[in-house]
């Protein structure tokens, strides 16, 4: 940051601010800069105030790049098991206000019985949200292939997390000894097991309350 303020100064020095060009201007002992070029890269929004004594003050700024961060709409985490019967597939929908667990079952043959999938819903907050979406490292995660190693072969549940951001998707399939490194694999996985035991619970209780028991 005192390299910042010491480029900017010069800047100051070098150049008269209005001379710059429209996107600065000098207010109430306020120069407000919406972009300049400071090496390594670009400062938006940067503004300093004149003290009495001469001294430019900095009020704020920031880097471009930290302006472009990616716009997530929605992440999706989940494993399903294709050699097994019953509920095997579960999935976690997560967007900036709820979460969305979807139970998927699984027919081993045309004549066994069609099970409903079972779906849950419950409000999260923002924070939470943004939390999760930090974890979020997208240089590594846009750099993964869309599978990872052989998902499914050894009859192991096939995991998956698909990123809705920026108007696009990216989505990874992989087995979990193949799972990226970082926190989002386990974060993830937290909610939807959080979520499954939740529905396990609120199950249990309705069957409870159908048998007349406490």
């Amino acid at each position: 940051m005192t390299s910042l303020i010491s480029t900017l100064l010069l800047l100051f020095l070098l150049f008269p601010p209005l001379s710059w060009s429209e996107d600065a201007y000098f207010y109430e002992n306020i120069l407000s800069i919406e972009e300049v070029s400071v090496p390594p890269g670009k400062v938006v929004n940067a503004k300093f105030k004149l003290a009495e004594d001469g001294r430019w003050d900095l009020l704020q700024y920031q880097y471009a790049e930290e302006q472009k961060q990616k716009e997530v709409k929605q992440i999706a985490f989940g494993f399903d098991s294709g050699f097994c019967f019953g509920y095997c597939n579960t999935h976690v929908l997560i967007n900036p206000y709820k979460i969305i667990l979807t139970k998927i079952p699984n027919r081993l043959n045309s004549a066994d019985e069609q099970l409903p999938n079972i779906i849950t819903e419950v409000t999260q907050s923002l924070d939470s949200w943004s939390a999760l979406v930090k974890l979020i490292d997208f240089s590594s995660f846009e750099s993964l292939p869309d599978t990872i190693g052989c998902p499914g072969c050894a009859d192991a549940p096939s995991y998956f997390i698909q990123i809705d951001y920026d108007n696009k998707n990216k989505r990874i399939v992989f087995e979990e000894q193949d799972a990226p490194s970082g926190e989002l694999f386990v974060r993830l996985n937290q909610i939807l097991l959080e979520q499954d035991a939740n529905l396990q619970l609120g199950i249990e209780k309705l069957f409870r309350v159908q048998a007349g028991t406490p």
